[in-house]
């Protein structure tokens, strides 16, 4: 299987045509490989991107399941709701495996965002003429250039990474690895030096056993600059 994801978690990249032809063409030399083709902010594209799905380039439909979240796009992500798209040889098997799985659905929540599809893309949801995708990401990129602009006029060397779309925004901390005490970046062990609860403290390694720097990082400004932030080795090993 082929796990794909556009606009992509954590970094904010959104591929374009060129570049899914581009992996189309490598997985036409693999027929035995399917596509997983995570979609789940399709909605959130910024500055004049659009998104294309990834089944509808190339040879891609007949090997692509395509993944949507209605927990994304109406903000409600505790409901882990939503559906797929594909060929039904590939859809089939795939149902039968989740109803053996799942017990317990929210079928109330399923039915909403059901009704809600009906209207995402209706003109004038708000005052400026916007859908309630438009409106969506609209406010999305206002969060975006208000975080970029925070990281850009904080007083520490770091540099926000440019964010095409999707739900997080990146920075660069390489400048600051200098500035990060000895004991965040040599130990987990380590509590916070007044009467605050203590640390529920992830243990995470690189495979030279030190701790990762962007935790490092995350940890120190969360115990002594009271900002709190996501470090992205919690997104892969």
């Amino acid at each position: 299987m082929f796990i794909f994801n556009t606009p992509h978690n954590p970094t904010g990249k959104v591929f374009t045509v060129e570049e899914m032809q581009q992996i189309s063409d490598i997985l036409d030399d693999c027929p035995h490989v399917i596509t997983l083709s995570d979609e789940c902010y399709e909605f959130l594209t910024f500055d004049g991107r659009t998104h294309t799905p990834f089944a509808t380039v190339g040879n891609n439909w007949n090997r692509t399941i395509s993944i949507f979240s209605g927990g994304k796009l109406f903000n409600a992500t505790g409901w882990k709701l939503g559906w797929s798209i594909g060929p039904k040889k590939l859809l089939y098997n795939g149902a039968i495996i989740s109803n053996s799985m799942y017990y317990c659905f929210n079928t109330p929540g399923q039915h909403a965002m059901a009704t809600g599809l009906d209207h995402v893309d209706t003109a004038n949801y708000n005052e400026a003429g916007e859908t309630f995708k438009q409106q969506t990401s609209t406010m999305f990129k206002a969060n975006r250039d208000s975080l970029t602009q925070g990281i850009t006029e904080m007083n520490l060397p770091w540099t926000p990474i440019p964010c095409e779309g999707g739900y997080f925004l990146m920075a660069d901390i390489t400048p600051c690895v200098d500035l990060i005490p000895e004991k965040y970046l040599t130990t987990h062990d380590y509590e916070p030096e007044d009467d605050r609860p203590l640390v529920n403290k992830n243990r995470i390694n690189m495979p030279d056993g030190k701790i990762p720097r962007d935790l490092a990082f995350c940890r120190w400004l969360a115990i002594e600059k009271g900002v709190t932030m996501m470090p992205n080795s919690f997104f892969y090993g």
